[in-house]
C-alpha cells in the first residue's frame, strides 16, 4: 500500500469510527463524566486539573468553548461525550497505521482495527465522557513513532507525554517505550533522550497546574491532589482500592474477556458472549506464543509483552475487576490476535472480519442500545423527578451517582451522606442549620426533611 493509500485509508478508518460512535449516543452517563461536566460548566479549573488525569478537563474546557464559540448552547456532557467519540475514530486511524507498520495487509488491519473499535470497552468509553480513550489515542502515537525505521525520541516523549497527562497509569509505558528505542537506530542514546523529556514535560506540566491552578497551600494537600482517586475518602485519607491476592489475580483474569464482551450482565445471552471473549482470547495467546518462537530481532516484539506485563503490576492491585482500566490492554492484544489469525494461514481474514462481527453485534445489541435509551439510566430518571418534585432552591441529602446526577441534571444543592458515615450527629446538625435557615431539604428518595419556610406555597416540600 502507497504512502498516499495508507493516509487516505488511515482517515476513512478514524472518520468512519468517529460517525459511528457519534451516531450511537449513550445516555449512560458515568460518575467522572458528569462530574467533569460540572467542573467545566462552572470554569472550575481546581477540579479540572486532577492529579491522575492532569489533561482531560483542560481538553473537555478548550473543546466546549469551541462548541459554544460555533453557536452551541447547549451543555457540556453532549459535548464531552462528542469530544471521546471523535478520539475514538482517532484511535483506530491510527492503530489501522500501526497494524501497517508491523507488517500486516490491509484487508487483516481494516479487520483488526473493526474489532478492537466495537470491542465492548473500547466502544463504550468512545461514546463516554471519560478520561481514557484520548490517553490511549496518544499512546498510540508514541507507539507508531516508535515503530518508524528511524523514530525521533522527542516526538515518541511528547506523545507519550500527553498520554500520561490523559491518565497517570500510562506511565508504565515507559519500560516498553524504553525497550524499543534501545534497540532502534538511535540506540540507548536515543532512550535516554526519550526519557529525560517524558519525565521534564509530565513534571512541567503538573508543576505549572500545582503553581498557578491547585495552590496547594501544604505538602498534605499537594499529596491529596497527586493521589486523586486513592486520597477520596472522607479527609483525604489515602485508601489504595486492592484485593486480597487470589482473588485480584481471578478478578484480573476474568475481566480479560469481558473487555471484548461482557456477558455477566443477566439481560446478555451468556454462552454467546464468553464464546466470543474465549475466542479472542485463545487467538491472543496463540499469536502471543507465535511471536515468542519467532526468532528475528524486531524491537516491538519485547514491547507488547512489557506493555501488558508493566500495566498488569498496577492494575492486578488497582481494582482488577474494573473494566475501564483495562483499555490500554486492548491495542495489544489487537495485535497478538491479529498475529494469532495471520499464523493460521487462508482462514486468517474471514476469521478476524466474524470475529469482528460477532463482537460488533452482540455489543450493539446487548449494551450498546440499551445505553442509547434514557428510560433505562434509573438515576437519571430519579434526578428528573426531583427535578419537578422540589423547589429550584431545595438541598438533597444523597450519595454515590446523585451527588453529580442532582446537581447536573436537577440543578439541585446536594449533601453527601458519604463524608458523614459513622458521625449521624454531624448530618443532624448541618440539616438543622440548613432547615433554621427557611432552607428546603429532602431526601433523595424526594421526602421533605421537616417543613421548610418556603417563600411560596408551592414551594412547600411533599412526601411521596
Amino acid at each position: 500500500m502507497s504512502r498516499a493509500d495508507r493516509r487516505a485509508t488511515a482517515w476513512s478508518v478514524g472518520l468512519a469510527g468517529a460517525l459511528f460512535y457519534l451516531g450511537c449516543p449513550s445516555y449512560r452517563f458515568n460518575f467522572d463524566g458528569v462530574a467533569c461536566a460540572i467542573a467545566v460548566e462552572l470554569g472550575d479549573w481546581k477540579h479540572l486539573v486532577h492529579g491522575n488525569h492532569l489533561l482531560y478537563g483542560v481538553m473537555g474546557r478548550l473543546f466546549f468553548d469551541a462548541w459554544t464559540f460555533t453557536g452551541y448552547h447547549g451543555r457540556a456532557l453532549p459535548a464531552l461525550d462528542a469530544m471521546d467519540s471523535l478520539f475514538g475514530g482517532a484511535g483506530l486511524a491510527v492503530f489501522f497505521l500501526v497494524l501497517l507498520d508491523l507488517g500486516f495487509d490491509g484487508a487483516l488491519s481494516l479487520a483488526a482495527a473493526a474489532g478492537l473499535g466495537v470491542s465492548a470497552a473500547y466502544w463504550i468509553w468512545s461514546l463516554e465522557a471519560q478520561v481514557y480513550l484520548p490517553a490511549v489515542f496518544f499512546l498510540l502515537l508514541a507507539f507508531l513513532e516508535l515503530l518508524s525505521d528511524r523514530p525521533r525520541p522527542l516526538r515518541a516523549a511528547s506523545w507519550h507525554a500527553l498520554a500520561t497527562l490523559g491518565h497517570a497509569g500510562h506511565a508504565l509505558f515507559l519500560p516498553a517505550g524504553l525497550w524499543m528505542l534501545s534497540r532502534s537506530s538511535v540506540g540507548k542514546k536515543g532512550a535516554g533522550l526519550y526519557a529525560a523529556a517524558w519525565a521534564a514535560l509530565v513534571g512541567a506540566c503538573y508543576l505549572a497546574a500545582a503553581a498557578f491552578i491547585v495552590h496547594p497551600g501544604s505538602w498534605r494537600r499537594l499529596a491529596i491532589w497527586l493521589l486523586g482517586s486513592a486520597a477520596l475518602d472522607p479527609g483525604g485519607a489515602f485508601h489504595w482500592h486492592a484485593a486480597p491476592g487470589f482473588q485480584a489475580v481471578a478478578a484480573w483474569l476474568l475481566a480479560a474477556p469481558r473487555i471484548f464482551c461482557d456477558p455477566l450482565d443477566q439481560t446478555r445471552p451468556p454462552g454467546w458472549g464468553w464464546l466470543l471473549g474465549a475466542v479472542a482470547i485463545s487467538l491472543a495467546i496463540y499469536g502471543a506464543w507465535r511471536l515468542a518462537q519467532d526468532g528475528s530481532p524486531r524491537p516491538w516484539k519485547g514491547a507488547l509483552f512489557l506493555w501488558l506485563g508493566c500495566y498488569a503490576l498496577l492494575y492486578l492491585s488497582w481494582e482488577p475487576a474494573t473494566l475501564v482500566y483495562r483499555i490500554s490492554d486492548l491495542p495489544a492484544l489487537w495485535i497478538f490476535i491479529a498475529i494469532g489469525a495471520r499464523a493460521l494461514g487462508r482462514p486468517a481474514r474471514p476469521l478476524l472480519a466474524s470475529l469482528a462481527l460477532g463482537l460488533g453485534l452482540y455489543n450493539g445489541f446487548f449494551l450498546i442500545i440499551p445505553f442509547e435509551n434514557p428510560a433505562a439510566n434509573r438515576p437519571y430518571q430519579e434526578a428528573l423527578g426531583l427535578a419537578e418534585r422540589t423547589p429550584q432552591d431545595a438541598w438533597i441529602v444523597t450519595s454515590g451517582i446523585g451527588a453529580v446526577y442532582l446537581p447536573y441534571f436537577a440543578r439541585r444543592k446536594t449533601i453527601d451522606r458519604r463524608y458523614y458515615e459513622g458521625k449521624p450527629e454531624a448530618l443532624r446538625e448541618r440539616i438543622a442549620g440548613l432547615l433554621a435557615r427557611g432552607e428546603a431539604v429532602y431526601w433523595d428518595s424526594g421526602a421533605s426533611i421537616g417543613i421548610p419556610r418556603a417563600k411560596d406555597p408551592k414551594e412547600t416540600g411533599r412526601k411521596n
